[in-house]
């Protein structure tokens, strides 16, 4: 858990430095590129998932009270993260487009949108364990099926 908050930590710092690079490109003739709008949403999407991949990798990793094979959680992690970003993606593209939330919850309206962002991001975390596991259990069984004695394996008649 130490790691996970470590990390959490340099994420943090770590936006200060991209606001220095993105002031040093705006800055700079040759890095102009930067400043157009596809590759910061690019960039954004880019960054947004590898520090969901990490996060999900090591909570996949470090949580379960299980061994978890390192190929499992990575494997749990890159769907995880995937789902999440895409995720991320559509609904901010359905809050942009439908959203009708003021006119029904009124007031409310945000604690109903966090009460679903959260609803979601939890599907999707649990997805990916259980992603995880599966790879888990089918790597476990093809390592048994490799290792197995003649004499063990059934058979057919």
């Amino acid at each position: 858990m130490l790691i996970a908050i470590l990390i959490f930590f340099a994420s943090i710092l770590a936006l200060p430095l991209l606001e220095i690079f993105k002031s040093i490109a705006e800055s700079t003739p040759y890095l102009q590129f930067f400043n157009h709008p596809i590759f910061q949403q690019l960039f954004t999407v880019l960054v947004s998932l590898f520090i969901m991949f990490v996060l999900m990798y090591l909570f996949y990793s470090f949580i379960p009270t299980s061994k978890v094979k390192h190929r499992s959680a990575l494997v749990g992690a890159i769907w995880a993260s995937a789902l999440w970003v895409g995720m991320k993606m559509l609904f901010g593209y359905y809050l942009a487009n439908y959203q009708t939330w003021g006119k029904i919850y009124g007031e409310f309206a945000l604690l109903i949108v966090i009460a679903f962002w959260i609803y979601y991001t939890a599907a999707v975390f649990i997805i990916g364990a259980e992603i995880a596991k599966l790879f888990d259990d089918r790597l476990k069984e093809k390592i048994a099926a490799l290792h197995a004695k003649p004499e063990n394996l059934p058979s057919i008649k």
